[in-house]
């Protein structure tokens, strides 16, 4: 979503418009930056993730920080990504002072997968205040047919929902120009070590895999709070040779370049921006078969997908494009070819202009 929202104020910069983005300082920068053209304010942020067991952080400061930007920056237009995020609450808390329309991206369908207490939170939230941001907003962005099916499922009116998928710059993602190691097979994964990833499943299905493949390596791209009990149930299955666990990677480019495959195991998506990365990059997907996955990976032809949770069938898909390095070479090519006649992120900024001005007009 992070990338998603930059790349999106990045092209809205280049075509004129002025941007500022509000986020929580989760990483201690600078409250207040320029960045590339982009004005960007953050506000402190209390961390949840350790205590709900996904991604999440609230913020007190946020609230006020929001209408404070609005006025200065004179906004005519907010623009809230996702319906899980505090900003994006905070936003509907000062639409009637400060008098201007909302505009809010679903970048995922339901989270209702989750597992344990999280999936009754989730599915509370969903109904509750979901619902009232969806209803509180001008206009709804889905960012697949599947994610707008789900906004519809909460009730909301399809005229008021557009799809603008996500895309990826298919010149700084594309094949690598090196010569990988023929004996061995790297399978990737990179996100955020948290459960809805499902970096749990990958590890579970390693050990089938590898007695199978001994030149089979994991590489784990990403942090979070599940790295220190990943770790330990690698040590625990005796796995812990196969595994590299690389913490946040400095570039996404650089490490997808370095798999042969990648595999995308989680229980809730909306539209998976490393999946469309990797295909860029030329390499086959294993990814689970939910939110708008489906509708860019085409199963059997550009990679695999498969049902959240299975590890019988990451085991399965995964050792058949361990076997087959043609196999593997050919879908990659596919995935590439799709990818190529997919959209720029020039369609996308085009899109929600239009959407804007629409909202506003309105």
């Amino acid at each position: 979503m992070e990338q998603v929202t930059y790349h999106v104020a990045e092209e809205l910069v280049r075509r004129g418009d002025r941007v500022a983005v509000v986020t929580l300082n989760t990483c201690s920068s600078s409250p207040v930056e320029n960045l590339d053209g982009i004005h960007v304010y953050r506000a402190a942020p209390i961390g949840l993730t350790n205590v709900l067991g996904v991604q999440s952080s609230i913020s007190t400061e946020a609230v006020r920080l929001i209408r404070r930007v609005c006025q200065r920056e004179q906004s005519e237009v907010l623009h809230a990504n996702n319906i899980y995020f505090s900003t994006t609450i905070a936003s509907c808390l000062h639409l009637k002072s400060l008098g201007v329309p909302l505009v809010t991206t679903l970048h995922l369908g339901s989270i209702s997968e989750l597992k344990g207490v999280a999936h009754y939170a989730a599915k509370a939230y969903e109904k509750s205040i979901g619902r009232w941001i969806l209803a509180k907003s001008n206009h709804v962005v889905a960012v697949s047919e599947a994610v707008k099916r789900y906004a519809e499922s909460l009730g909301i009116d399809s005229a008021k929902v557009s799809v603008v998928p996500n895309t990826v710059d298919t010149e700084k993602f594309c094949p690598s120009r090196e010569n990988k190691r023929d004996d061995l097979v790297r399978v990737g994964f990179m996100g955020r070590l948290i459960s809805n990833k499902g970096a749990q499943y990958l590890i579970e299905a390693a050990p089938q895999i590898l007695r199978k493949f001994s030149e089979v390596q994991f590489h784990i791209a990403g942090d979070g709070p599940m790295l220190r009990e990943l770790t330990r149930r690698v040590n625990e299955l005796g796995v812990d040779s196969a595994f590299r666990f690389l913490g946040v990677v400095p570039s996404n480019v650089e490490f997808i370049q370095s798999c042969d495959i990648l595999v995308r195991p989680s229980l809730t998506d909306g539209m998976p921006l490393t999946v469309l990365e990797a295909m860029a990059c030329g390499l086959p997907n294993v990814a689970t078969r939910v939110g708008g996955t489906p509708e860019i990976l085409h199963d059997a032809e550009t990679g695999y997908l498969v049902d959240p949770g299975s590890i019988p069938q990451l085991v399965s898909r995964i050792s058949r494009l361990v076997a087959d390095a043609d196999l593997r070479i050919e879908m990659g090519r596919r995935a590439r070819e799709f990818v190529e006649n997919y959209y720029s992120w020039e369609h996308v900024g085009n899109r929600l202009s239009a959407i804007y001005e629409q909202t506003v007009n309105n």
